[in-house]
C-alpha cells in the first residue's frame, strides 16, 4: 500500500499513525479503527522503517481505507505526523499513537461533536501502565486550553485523544520538526492552535480511548522530556508574551513545575542525587511551597517503605 486510492474520496477524517518497531501493539490500534461505529475514515501509517513485522500487520489488514507509507523521520515524530497531514485530502485529522486504542464510539462522537461547528474535540482516556488501567483522566476544561494558560500551567490534551479540522493545522504550518523539543511537540502544537483565537475548541467527559504508558527508568528520558517542555515555554514566552513583572513570575513558576516533576519521577525511581538537584533548582527559580512539601512527604514515604523492606528481610 503506498498511495491513497479514490475509493476513499468520502473519507471525512484522516487518521495519522506514526509508528516505529510496534507491530503488535499497530496491529492492537488498527483493530480498534475497524471496530468503529463511523466508517468514513481513512488510515495513513508512517512507518519509520520498522525491522520488525510492521509491514506484514498492516498489509493482512486488506483494507482499501489503510495506507501504509515508509518515511525516515530521523527520531523526529512530528516529521511523521507532519508527512501524513500533507497527504491528507480530509476535512479533519485525528492522531492515534501506535500503542494507544480506541473505544468503537470514539469516531462517531467525536466527529458528531465537529459537526456542531467545534474546530477541535477532544476526549477523556483511561491511563494504562504496564498494562495495568492506573485511572481515567478527562481533558481541559476549555478555560484550561486557552494560550496564557496552556503556556503558563501547562498541556490539558492528549494526541489521541484529539480530532479536529485539517485546516487548522494546516493554517500553523503544522507540528514543529525542532530537535529542540522532541517529545514535548504535541505540547508546541497544541499551544500554537490556541493562540488562534477563532478556533472553537470542546473537552467531551467521555473515556473514549486508552493511553498506554510503559516503565522507562533511564534518566535520560526524563531529561530530554522536560527539557523539551521547557524550551516549549521559552520559545513561546520570549517570542509572543508581553514582558512585565506578573508575566515573568507566572514564567518562573511554570518553569519550577518542571523542576518539581523532574525531581518528582527521579525520587520515585530511588535517584536521589538527581531528585534533589531538581528539587533545588525548583527552590532557585520558584520557592513554591505546597509542592515542595510535596516532594518532601513523598521523600519521606519513599525513606519509610525502605526501611520496611530491610526489615522484612531481617527476618526472611
Amino acid at each position: 500500500m503506498n498511495s491513497i486510492k479514490n475509493e476513499n474520496e468520502m473519507a471525512l477524517v484522516t487518521i495519522v499513525i506514526p509508528t516505529y518497531n510496534h507491530a503488535e501493539k499497530l496491529n492492537v490500534a488498527l483493530q480498534s479503527i475497524l471496530r468503529q461505529t463511523f466508517t468514513a475514515w481513512k488510515v495513513i501509517v508512517v512507518n519509520n522503517f520498522s525491522t520488525d513485522n510492521t509491514i506484514d500487520i498492516v498489509n493482512s489488514f486488506a483494507d482499501p481505507r489503510i495506507h501504509l507509507f515508509n518515511f525516515k523521520n530521523n527520531g523526529v515524530i512530528a516529521a511523521s505526523r507532519n508527512y501524513a497531514m500533507k497527504l491528507a485530502d480530509t476535512k479533519f485529522i485525528a492522531f492515534l499513537d501506535s500503542d494507544d486504542i480506541w473505544y468503537e464510539k470514539k469516531l462517531e462522537i467525536c466527529i458528531e461533536a465537529l459537526n456542531k461547528g467545534f474546530d477541535l474535540v477532544c476526549h477523556g482516556e483511561a491511563i494504562i501502565k504496564d498494562g495495568i488501567k492506573i485511572r481515567n483522566r478527562l481533558y481541559g476544561p476549555l478555560h484550561s486550553a486557552s494560550f496564557e494558560n496552556l503556556l503558563f500551567k501547562g498541556s490539558v490534551l492528549s494526541p489521541s485523544a484529539v480530532v479536529m479540522k485539517l485546516s487548522f493545522a494546516q493554517d500553523i504550518g503544522f507540528m514543529s520538526e525542532d530537535n529542540s523539543i522532541i517529545t514535548a511537540e504535541d505540547y508546541d502544537f497544541w499551544i500554537k492552535l490556541a493562540s488562534k483565537r477563532n478556533m472553537k475548541m470542546k473537552f467531551i467527559n467521555e473515556i473514549l480511548g486508552e493511553y498506554h504508558l510503559y516503565e522507562n527508568n533511564a534518566s535520560n528520558a526524563i531529561e530530554k522530556h522536560n527539557n523539551a517542555v521547557i524550551n516549549v515555554v521559552n520559545n513561546h514566552f520570549y517570542s509572543e508574551v508581553e514582558k512585565s513583572i506578573y508575566n515573568y513570575c507566572r514564567y518562573k513558576k511554570r518553569i519550577s513545575i518542571v523542576y518539581y516533576l523532574k525531581s518528582r519521577q527521579y525520587f520515585e525511581k530511588n535517584d536521589f542525587k538527581n531528585g534533589f538537584k531538581n528539587l533545588f533548582k525548583l527552590l532557585l527559580t520558584f520557592p513554591d511551597i505546597i509542592r515542595i512539601i510535596i516532594l518532601f512527604l513523598l521523600i519521606m514515604k519513599i525513606l519509610l517503605l525502605k526501611q520496611k523492606a530491610k526489615g522484612q528481610k531481617m527476618y526472611i
